[in-house]
């Protein structure tokens, strides 16, 4: 039977990356990813991009796949939290044996960073996602995966005179990897990273 295997890269940087996922990424016959993800690795040879048009990408792994054995696909962070995971699995388990590899989560690193425990915090995410904000009044501490840009104003102008702490993480384990507190307001205009993690906290 073919073999699908969905692979955490973590946040991104080589040194977060399990030995697991870089010997299955060399061992495959095909490496499906984002750029970014794909640069992670030194030893890749055969790879797609992934795209916004998942149907089309599917449709092209599924078509090589009638001449190659195993198919490598590389997400962000954990395969576990919002991630490609669902989508992966109810297109291929019924033709392919699918693989789940963990990863180091972005909000794992990021909370290493703060060196805040993680136990009972709410995770949230609005990449592609929407929900009403006032579900998070009655939440002490949470931490949001951000998407696009008016993400961080929308919260900070939401949030606007509360006594609510910010700290956004951009680019985590990366060179350029910031860490930044402040009040909402201090992130009404702020150009945010599009690489981004907000923790929204009592203060």
């Amino acid at each position: 039977m073919k073999k699908i295997y969905i692979l955490g890269a973590g946040p991104g940087h080589p040194d977060y990356i399990l030995n697991k996922t870089k010997a299955l990424v060399k061992s495959v016959d095909l490496v499906v990813g984002s750029k970014r993800l794909i640069n992670s690795f030194d030893c890749i040879k055969k790879f797609l991009l992934i795209k916004t048009d998942f149907n089309t990408l599917f449709n092209e792994v599924e078509k090589k796949l009638e001449d190659i054995n195993s198919v490598a696909f590389i997400v962000s962070g954990d395969p576990e939290l919002y991630s490609l995971t669902g989508l992966i699995q109810k297109r291929f388990k019924a033709m392919c044996k699918i693989e789940i590899v963990p990863g180091i989560s972005s909000v794992t690193y990021f909370y290493s960073k703060l060196q805040r425990p993680l136990n009972g915090i709410p995770i949230l995410s609005l990449h592609g996602r929407n929900f009403d904000l006032k579900e998070l009044d009655s939440l002490n501490e949470f931490v949001i995966l951000l998407g696009n840009k008016n993400c961080l104003k929308d919260l900070s102008e939401y949030f606007l005179n509360s006594n609510k702490e910010f700290i956004l993480g951009e680019n985590l384990s990366y060179e350029n990897e910031l860490i930044t507190r402040g009040k909402p307001e201090d992130f009404l205009n702020y150009n945010q990273s599009t690489l981004s993690i907000l923790s929204i906290l009592d203060n």
